[in-house]
């Protein structure tokens, strides 16, 4: 996996948008030290040496995804399509 340029400000940019992970390649692990300690710490960082490592943190679990699509809700899925319905 190649590194990336201006992590810090895709760090920031992404802290500054409310997210809380982010996947950081793992040539660019020294530079999470320009990153404000105060965002570190909010932040949770995977550092990934492989694409298949990204596509597992990135994509969601296959049962989420068919819940997803088929509209059965799923133990593993935080949203629960019924209730969309409702107007709850």
């Amino acid at each position: 996996m190649l590194p990336i340029g201006g992590l810090k400000q895709k760090v920031l940019a992404a802290h500054a948008a409310g997210l809380s992970d982010a996947i950081v390649p793992l040539r660019n692990q020294h530079d999470l030290d320009d990153v404000p300690a105060e965002v570190r710490k909010r932040m949770h960082f995977h550092v990934v040496a492989s694409v298949d490592e990204v596509l597992a943190i990135a994509l969601e679990p296959i049962a989420v995804a068919k819940a997803a699509l088929f509209g059965r809700p799923s133990t593993a899925c935080r949203f629960d399509s019924r209730s969309s319905r409702s107007g709850r």
